[in-house]
């Protein structure tokens, strides 16, 4: 799961799980293009990651806008020649009751968090096809097949993410690009805490069957298959990396407490 020569962009790419899956890809030999709204991080992590030898540039693009798509992955293909690796992972998940969300506010999540994959998909994939060779990856979410409580917009626009990971891939595997989908469970960023605050993941997490929330080093083996030449034959598929949020039943205290009893009780 080599990615010498290759070229990448990760949407919102200047903290948080974006940042940290850049850091996988330049790791892996990727040049990595970041993109986000607010220059200050964007800046931050490129020199972070420069620092540690990668070829990372910062790019301010704001996904709901077409044009500076369009830039955007201009001057990474004059940056580098072309764009071999996309991560639509950019997305903002303000919290809400349905009955209360103001409209300005829905249409900005499905905007961000749908259509920006959607034009970053769009502006990337001549270039894919020419070349034969691509990666999409967009980054899904639980709250996509679940009904969640505060997340109305957040989870429909992932509901339908996961809709366009399949139509996508479906589309243009012919022409050696592939689609798939990257599903984070509940993980402890920075804005992921300062939304709700630093107990929601702990207690999310104690309820999961792998007894924790993710951390950020859980997702750089799954990303790296699917960024790579070893997912050549998986397309329109979604690997959870969730500790079983979307699968399996939330464990009460009381199971939690028969489950320790169980193993680490004497045998019977």
């Amino acid at each position: 799961m080599v990615l010498e020569g290759k070229v990448a962009i990760v949407t919102g790419g200047g903290s948080g799980l974006g940042r940290a899956m850049a850091a996988t890809l330049a790791a892996a030999g990727a040049a990595v293009a970041i993109t986000g709204r607010h220059e200050q991080p964007l800046q931050d992590t490129a020199a972070e990651l420069c620092r540690h030898g990668a070829a990372v540039r910062a790019i301010v693009c704001d996904v709901r806008n077409m044009r500076q798509v369009e830039a955007a992955v201009r001057e990474v293909s004059e940056w580098r020649g072309r764009v071999d690796i996309l991560v639509n992972n950019a997305a903002i998940f303000p919290p809400g009751l349905l009955t209360q969300v103001d409209e300005e506010v829905w249409v900005s999540v499905i905007d961000t968090n749908l259509n920006g994959a959607f034009r970053m998909a769009r502006a990337c994939l001549p270039g894919m096809i020419r070349n034969r060779w691509g990666r999409i990856i967009n980054v899904e979410s639980p709250s996509g097949l679940l009904g969640m409580v505060t997340v109305p917009a957040y989870g429909t626009s992932k509901g339908a993410l996961m809709a366009f990971t399949r139509q996508l891939a479906a589309e243009v595997g012919r022409f050696g690009v592939t689609v798939n989908g990257l599903c984070p469970g509940v993980v402890a960023t920075e804005k992921f805490v300062a939304t709700f605050t630093a107990e929601v993941p702990v207690a999310a997490g104690a309820a999961l069957p792998i007894g924790r929330p993710n951390r950020l080093e859980d997702f750089s083996g799954p990303l790296l298959l699917l960024a790579s030449e070893a997912s050549a034959g998986m397309t329109g598929s979604t690997i959870f990396v969730d500790g079983g949020l979307a699968h399996c039943s939330p464990l009460s205290p009381q199971q939690i407490g028969i489950l320790d009893q169980g193993l680490n009780g004497p045998p019977t």
